[in-house]
């Protein structure tokens, strides 16, 4: 049997509550774009062979996998293209689905992307990337219980209008927070103020999700970059680099509907009429060298129906 599996990246909107005194904590807003991706090829073998981009990471997503099922892989996995990693843009775990989505295929195991997401260790703080691999869209989840310590399941997938765009910028500064320094950094923002949660629980309820759902690209440019900045109230005293915020200010001048941050970032995402986008684009591209910020600028159109798996044999 042979796969090729192409999966979308996700972009991280904001949380909605690091207070917890309801019994459930982070509460995720994300939605998953069409580049850049991870392509995935994988074929039945007589052992295991990595080649490819990504090659420590397939090892190590492997040996999770064949630990929780219990067997002894035989394929061989080529990844040809892959996320830029910790860049707010999900690469762990869009990689780590693509390569459990493989293996469980060629061995003939039945598991859904929850499943596997489980098995592999991802999508316990945020249920988007798991989500956005399985179904894309945008998807609102709701967050982790912290009772029974249960991850965090969609509770709002829709489609997003396929005329809306994201210019996403990357600027070549310090990687965001992940791993060990992603919970150090948790550790001191939770409990986090019950005001700031109620004032993101309102703008998701009350704008965001009616303004998506009318195709108001205003109305959801305009709850985006407000859940974004006070998201970022929660990790206002957690060190960071303005150059995220200069960018995301650029990109609202520059006719963006709503700008933010991804996760950790450091990618800003501008959202903006298809269009327009490429005018966006070279604005911002004129920026950076202006202000002699190294980086990349390109366009993501929403993807609305997650990875793609292809297989024969």
């Amino acid at each position: 049997m042979k796969l090729r599996i192409k999966t979308p990246s996700r972009l991280h909107l904001g949380l909605i509550d690091l207070n917890g005194n309801l019994g459930r904590l982070y509460g995720s807003i994300g939605v998953a774009i069409d580049r850049p991706n991870v392509v995935l090829e994988a074929e039945s073998a007589g052992k295991l062979e990595i080649t490819g981009l990504e090659r420590d990471r397939v090892k190590k997503a492997t040996a999770k996998f064949s630990e929780y099922y219990k067997i002894k892989p035989g394929a061989w996995i080529n990844v040809t293209e892959s996320i830029p990693r910790h860049t707010g843009l999900g690469s762990g775990t869009q990689l780590c689905l693509a390569v459990g989505t493989a293996l469980a295929r060629l061995h003939g195991i039945d598991a859904s992307t929850r499943d596997l997401a489980s098995a592999l260790g991802r999508g316990f703080v945020s249920g988007i990337g798991v989500t956005a691999f399985d179904r894309g869209g945008f998807i609102v989840d709701g967050g982790l219980n912290v009772l029974y310590q249960t991850p965090p399941k969609p509770v709002f997938n829709v489609g997003m209008p396929k005329n809306w765009a994201y210019v996403l910028a990357i600027p070549e500064i310090k990687k965001g927070l992940f791993g060990k320094q992603e919970k150090s950094a948790f550790k001191k923002i939770i409990p986090g103020p019950e005001k700031n949660a109620a004032e993101i629980s309102r703008l998701v309820l009350m704008k965001m999700l009616p303004s998506l759902l009318e195709k108001d690209i205003e109305g959801f440019g305009y709850a985006i970059t407000q859940v974004d900045h006070k998201t970022g109230e929660y990790y206002k005293n957690i060190p960071h680099d303005n150059t995220p915020a200069m960018i995301i200010r650029h990109m609202i001048g520059s006719g963006a509907h709503g700008a933010g941050q991804s996760s950790w970032g450091p990618t800003v995402y501008g959202l903006i009429e298809k269009k327009y986008a490429s005018g966006l684009q070279a604005e911002i591209e004129a920026y950076l060298a202006e202000n002699k910020i190294s980086g990349k600028v390109y366009i993501a159109g929403p993807d609305n129906r997650g990875a793609v798996v292809a297989g024969s044999g």
